[in-house]
């Protein structure tokens, strides 16, 4: 897990913490009370923004890196300075059906 991911894993411990310990204050009017309560809310906010970050992760990791190498080399090709206004067309056609179709597998 790198620390950016850390990062988020413990800042949404510290909202849970904050929020269910604030709102337990409130109601409760005890302070041992609300900080096993803050506790609580600290793990569970915690697990909750794990899991969303795991979630986002694998989403992420599933974009195919053969469809990236495909519209670099389409790219590079695109930006070659060209005389001929109709190879250039269809090299953009050409990557536009890659971004197309890079897109289409990409969504669950």
């Amino acid at each position: 897990m790198n620390d950016d991911a850390k990062f988020f894993f413990f800042l949404s411990g510290f909202f849970g913490f904050v929020f269910v310990y604030s709102f337990s204050l409130v109601f409760k009017n005890d302070f041992i009370i609300s900080l096993i309560f803050g506790s609580m809310g600290c793990v569970t906010f915690s697990l909750f923004g794990r899991f969303f970050l795991g979630q986002a992760l694998k989403r992420v990791s599933k974009i195919p890196s053969a469809s990236e190498e495909i519209a670099d080399n389409l790219l590079s090709q695109v930006n070659q300075p060209e005389n001929d206004s109709q190879e250039r067309a269809s090299v953009e056609q050409r990557a536009t059906r890659a971004n197309m179709e890079a897109s289409s597998k990409a969504k669950p």
